[in-house]
């Protein structure tokens, strides 16, 4: 049975993508990034005056991009690769673009790092550009501060905003210090020419339930499209933003009964849904409601619990995914 192999892989072929960019806020990152030739750079948004370091419109700040652009940690590798790693009961989702930028969204508890640090070692991940808290959650943002000290080379650490009484959230703020950036929704992050990042969702200061916070993202690498939304939950978060259709869906909240429900579903009609939890967890992640729903979805279910790390590679027209790597 192909769950067993060390890896396993399946092409898919993807269905057109309808990213619909909309205009990134006044105010955020650029309040404060630094000036080169009258530009702003390293806000790491999309539009408004390019600052980014991946292509001809940075030639108005010729050679500030060591100094005050984020250049990608990378070499560009022509496809997109999204990297749903197992952290056991948490989440942990590396997103490197076709022109090299690297994000690490989310990073899981610190008990299970060391996972990420594996996984970014087989892989030759040589850097990150970006950090992303999808909320202040532990399982999501526990090691967050590890892999900042980890990477230096990180220049913005964007998150919801917000606050949370805890140590994981005190030890990140620490460490993402003046790098942390918050995100609102209509923010395109930047991460290459190549890909569109689209901020769906955003923290709406509901302090009573933190995972209706969660950032929500969709990435547009030509006819492919993915979803990632942290713990998102149906009632509240889900129900506030249209997806529309998604080839690659990383299921909110670990496949909770409370996440993903069937008119959401139905936006996105999902190709693949990876599914991040633990083998044996106390919360009976995913509950068997969600992958009912997902089945009829006709989503082809992925589980950490069951693969290790998945793997999708998108070369903008089509994708594969792999476990077990």
């Amino acid at each position: 049975m192909f769950l067993l192999l060390a890896a396993c892989e399946r092409a898919t072929t993807g269905r057109p993508g309808e990213g619909r960019p909309r205009d990134s806020h006044a105010g955020s990152a650029t309040d404060t990034a630094p000036e080169v030739d009258g530009l702003a750079c390293g806000d790491g948004l999309a539009l408004g005056a390019h600052e980014e370091c991946d292509g001809a419109d940075d030639s108005a700040c010729p050679g500030a991009c060591s100094a005050h652009c984020q250049c990608p940690s990378m070499p560009p590798g022509g496809e997109l690769s999204i990297h749903v790693m197992d952290v056991w009961q948490g989440d942990g989702v590396l997103v490197v673009s076709p022109d090299g930028f690297a994000m690490l969204v989310d990073a899981g508890d610190e008990d299970d790092y060391w996972s990420i640090k594996a996984h970014f070692r087989d892989q030759g991940v040589a850097g990150l550009d970006y950090t992303l808290v999808s909320h202040q959650h532990a399982d999501h943002m526990g090691a967050m501060d590890w892999a900042l000290e980890d990477h230096p080379e990180v220049g913005l650490a964007f998150d919801g905003g917000g606050r949370a009484d805890s140590n994981a959230f005190s030890d990140y703020r620490a460490v993402a210090a003046d790098k942390r950036t918050t995100v609102r929704v209509g923010d395109l992050l930047d991460m290459g020419p190549s890909i569109t990042v689209e901020v769906l969702h955003a923290d709406i200061g509901d302090r009573d339930n933190e995972n209706n916070n969660s950032v929500v993202i969709r990435i547009t690498h030509g006819e492919v499209t993915a979803l990632l939304g942290g713990d998102c939950e149906s009632a509240v978060c889900e129900s506030s933003f249209d997806p529309g259709p998604i080839d690659i869906y990383k299921v909110h909240h670990h496949g909770s009964a409370d996440s993903s429900a069937p008119w959401f579903l139905d936006q996105m009609s999902p190709s693949v849904a990876l599914i991040s939890c633990g083998a044996g967890n106390d919360y009976g992640h995913p509950d068997a409601p969600t992958l009912r729903r997902l089945a009829d979805a006709g989503a082809e279910v992925w589980r950490t619990d069951e693969v290790g790390h998945v793997v999708a590679r998108s070369d903008g027209s089509a994708f594969t995914i792999s476990g077990g790597l």
